[in-house]
Formats: C-alpha cells, sequence, structure tokens
C-alpha cells in the first residue's frame, strides 16, 4: 500500500469512529459512580495485586453495557463480577446480577445501595475472598 493510499484510508477511518455520543450528565455520573465502586472494591482487596476494573462490554437495549472485572495478574485469572446497563439518559441503570436478578435503579443512590447489597451477598464475599487468596 502506497503512502498515499494508507492516509487516505486512516483519513477515512478516522471520519467513520469520529465521537458521535449524545449522552446526559447523569451517563457520566453513572460511570464514575460505577469506577468508584470499582477502586473501593479495589482497595479492600489487595491494591497493586488485583485489579477491579469497569470495562465496556456490548451496547444493548437498556443501554451501554459496563462490566466490573475482577482480575488477578499474577494468575492470568479474569472474572466478571458483574454487568451494568447505562442508557444514554444515564437512568434507570440496570443491574445483571446472579438468579435472574435484574434491579433497576433510578438515581445514583440506588445503584450504591443495589451494588453494596449485591456485594453482602454471601456467594459474592466468598468468591471475592477466594480470588484475595489466589493473589496472595
Amino acid at each position: 500500500m502506497t503512502d498515499e493510499k494508507l492516509q487516505e484510508l486512516r483519513t477515512k477511518v478516522a471520519s467513520v469512529l469520529k465521537d458521535e455520543r449524545v449522552v446526559s450528565p447523569a451517563y457520566h455520573d453513572v460511570l464514575r459512580e460505577l469506577r468508584a465502586m470499582a477502586a473501593a472494591i479495589e482497595e479492600s482487596l489487595m491494591p497493586d495485586t488485583i485489579e477491579v476494573r469497569i470495562e465496556p462490554g456490548h451496547r444493548a437495549n437498556l443501554g451501554q453495557q459496563f462490566l466490573l472485572v475482577v482480575r488477578v495478574p499474577k494468575a492470568d485469572l479474569r472474572t466478571v463480577l458483574l454487568r451494568v446497563y447505562v442508557p444514554a439518559e444515564g437512568f434507570p441503570v440496570s443491574l445483571d446480577l446472579f438468579d435472574g436478578q435484574q434491579p433497576q435503579c433510578e438515581n445514583l443512590d440506588a445503584l450504591e445501595t443495589e451494588i453494596l447489597s449485591f456485594l453482602r451477598h454471601p456467594d459474592v464475599k466468598h468468591r471475592l475472598l477466594a480470588l484475595k487468596d489466589i493473589a496472595a
């Protein structure tokens, strides 16, 4: 491919991938809350050993999917803790937990309450503690 063709291709791709998303300020508030929650979980486990991140997933009818991912690099282990669906308007946020639970949150307080309740569940807590044991 010539330099000219390569530059033409780059220009076309840049045009196609131009960021034209239209989202509300509430959408960004939800993402900040999710990232803060991930950071708090990471800090309570083993910072610098276990990573907890919010990763974008697929776009769905409920909104943009975000995954709460826990990684243990030492063990080459990555697990999805839960899925969150955030519409462009920001709310309602839908959670995909376990056992078919899919609560909807109308505000940030409800989102925090639902995620904390999820973390309190014995199965989830034991899973996180098992990951902590692997990372030790």
